[in-house]
């Protein structure tokens, strides 16, 4: 198939802006072929330029589907074994060290980690060379289909093909044609929906893995996703690139090159080279209630169901990472009294990174108090996470105090 460049343009515009995915001249028979699949998959009959057109008109549902056929790529169980090769050697004793030194796990974020096999790969490939140091890794992708795969743990054989004999029985339970992670191994990956464009990044990771990501982004959007790549890893921490990742010079970041491939480790605080994030605009006070001539609407937590808890406007705030059962515990305890008073303000001007299940936490609350909880203080990001996880709406959304 070959779409005319009336029609290619577009579409490679809309997918652009919807998973940062651009194509060059070389790249654009994988849209093509994409789209094709997607025709014939539909089983209607449609035309490449109807099919287009009802993607142009907006239709949410068939573009989802499109990208995540396009971003789907061939992926396996101990893939790149010279650069597995490279973190074990080189980057591993230095920060298991500087994890056991300061008795803490290991902290590791695979970025763009398709259905799971890379961050499972990664606790088998540590938990043999370093059986005591404890390992945590955030494993993300924007695919919410492929987040699901890889919680599920459960994979073809063949892509278990290259996992080292030693290490089969400790990584699977064997049935057959497929194979299933065992739950040892499972419970050291958390599992997260995550979009490099949009969300905000982890903080203070001991490894980032982001393996042949960067080639689809152009090269503005390519400078940035590097530059918050860089921003999450520690001093003296490590990020892996895909052997096809391009990385130009990066202040404070040494390149480590060797014959197995190239490591990136952070080695000093770094000034970004790229603008700041445009300041929210800030909104006039409101008048009190009291004074003559307010307008008849009056503040979310000003509501004649619960007229004493709104004149007392609790507030509360959250801040820094939020993840598993201590981030869900940080959500109540800071939410418990917004609960308790019927509405309140949460300020999360110093809110870093949340995971699903703090997101999740926020939804439970905003559901019950709905325009009654007040948010404040949010970038970007944070903002973008919130409506994504059900909290705004119905929840207030207020960019500052």
């Amino acid at each position: 198939m070959h779409l005319p460049t009336p029609l290619f343009d577009p579409l490679a515009a809309i997918v652009a802006k919807r998973a940062g995915l651009r194509f060059s001249d070389r790249q654009r028979w994988l849209l093509e072929s994409r789209v094709a699949a997607r025709i014939a998959a539909r089983g209607l009959g449609e035309s490449a330029p109807a099919y287009v057109e009802r993607l142009l008109a907006g239709d949410e549902d068939e573009l989802a589907l499109l990208v995540e056929g396009l971003r789907v790529g061939e992926t396996r169980f101990f893939r790149h074994p010279r650069q597995l090769r490279a973190l074990r050697r080189i980057a591993l004793p230095e920060l298991a060290a500087t994890c056991e030194a300061e008795r803490r796990p290991l902290r590791v974020w695979s970025a763009g980690c398709a259905s799971g096999e890379e961050a499972y790969t990664l606790v088998l490939l540590f938990a043999q060379a370093r059986p005591s140091l404890a390992i945590e890794v955030l494993a993300t992708d924007l695919s919410p289909e492929a987040i699901r795969a890889a919680r599920e743990g459960r994979f073809d054989a063949e892509r278990a093909r290259d996992v080292p004999d030693e290490l089969r029985s400790r990584a699977f339970v064997e049935d057959g044609r497929t194979v299933l992670v065992r739950d040892d191994v499972r419970a050291k990956v958390r599992f997260e929906t995550h979009n490099l464009l949009t969300d905000p990044y982890p903080r203070d990771r001991d490894l980032i893995l982001c393996r042949n990501v960067l080639i689809y982004f152009d090269a503005a959007t390519r400078a940035r996703v590097t530059e918050q790549l860089f921003g999450s890893v520690r001093m003296h921490g490590y990020v892996a690139l895909g052997y096809a990742d391009r990385l130009g010079d990066v202040e404070g970041v040494e390149a480590i090159r060797t014959e197995e491939g190239t490591l990136y480790r952070r080695v000093e605080e770094r000034t970004s080279v790229l603008p700041p994030e445009p300041l929210p605009e800030r909104t006039a006070p409101r008048r009190s209630a009291s004074t003559p001539g307010e307008p008849p609407a009056r503040p979310p937590l000003e509501v004649a169901e619960r007229p004493a808890a709104s004149r007392l406007s609790p507030s509360a705030r959250l801040a820094g990472e939020l993840t598993e059962a201590s981030g869900v515990r940080a959500c109540q305890l800071a939410l418990a009294p917004l609960v308790a008073a019927g509405g309140g303000t949460l300020d999360l001007s110093a809110l870093g990174y949340a995971d699903d299940a703090s997101g999740e936490a926020l939804a439970r609350v905003a559901a019950e108090l709905r325009e009654r909880l007040v948010l404040v203080g949010t970038s970007p990001g944070v903002e973008r996470f919130l409506r994504r996880h059900g909290v705004v709406p119905p929840a207030t959304l207020r960019r500052s105090a």
